[in-house]
């Protein structure tokens, strides 16, 4: 009637969905790159996805907390330990340590804003950016050098 009764969506439930749902279709492109570094794809998908992640907690207007809340949860959910998803909130809250890395993070959360803009070829894209990370040099080959750089 007035909104009175209208239930609220959560923000984090929202945001969790979106992420979700990107992930959804990115990954069916992603599972098409022929790579003998499948450790390099993995690692640069899941830097890309934080960054879609960080990119959603601003959108939804999001804490700091509930942030990394939503990111354990939705690394979980993907099926990731505990231990790689720490490394991966270590890398975030560090990104200098590693500039290649943190582009690939940069540019997870600016392609998600450019999907939530309406620009619907972002999950088809998005195949050819992880490639473009994981055929780069300098960029990680495994969680164990992202591991080293936060270290240095």
């Amino acid at each position: 009637m007035f909104g009175i009764f209208k239930k609220k969506k959560c923000p984090k439930k929202g945001a969790l969905d979106v992420a979700t749902s990107l992930y959804s279709f990115i990954s069916v492109g992603i599972d098409l790159i022929e790579t003998d570094l499948p450790e390099k794809v993995q690692i640069a998908t899941n830097l890309y996805m934080v960054g879609v992640l960080d990119c959603l907690s601003q959108r939804f207007n999001l804490s700091e907390e509930e942030f990394f809340e939503i990111t354990l949860v939705f690394f979980r959910t993907i099926g990731l330990n505990d231990v790689y998803i720490d490394l991966l909130m270590k890398f975030f809250t560090n990104m200098q340590k590693h500039p290649k890395a943190k582009e690939c993070v940069i540019k997870g959360g600016t392609t998600c804003n450019d999907w939530l803009n309406g620009n619907k070829s972002i999950p088809i894209a998005t195949k050819l950016f992880i490639e473009e990370f994981v055929e780069d040099q300098d960029f990680p080959n495994t969680p164990g050098h992202l591991y080293v750089a936060l270290d240095q």
